[in-house]
């Protein structure tokens, strides 16, 4: 019987798209999250829905990623934050494992 990979979860998967990204000698931010009474929050000024990684590279821009699993959903925050940055013409990626080819040429290039 053929053994099943489960799905990443997006930890995993954020911490592959970081580790392309030092190959690839990009700049990378990252907003901590942490537990406060049995939930997650990540402690931030500002408003909500802030993309998961923030990328510098000064020959390739300035990359702002939002890190999915396969079925996870963007909130209406974050959907604020992409057609922010889109309108003011940044490069905004909602990126999922399915993704790896386009963000391994992406951050590898």
């Amino acid at each position: 019987m053929p053994s099943v990979t489960p799905p990443l979860t997006e930890r995993q998967w954020q911490a592959q798209v970081i580790n392309l990204a030092n190959l690839g000698d990009w700049r990378v931010f990252h907003p901590l999250t942490a537990q406060k009474k049995g939930a997650w929050a990540t402690f931030q000024s500002g408003h909500k829905g802030y993309p998961d990684l923030t990328l510098v590279k000064p020959s390739e821009g300035i990359i702002f990623a939002e890190l999915k699993t396969e079925r996870g959903k963007l909130s209406d925050d974050q959907i604020e934050w992409r057609d922010r940055i889109r309108a003011a013409g940044g490069e905004w990626h909602l990126w999922r494992p399915s993704d790896i080819e386009y963000v391994t040429r992406r951050l590898l290039r």
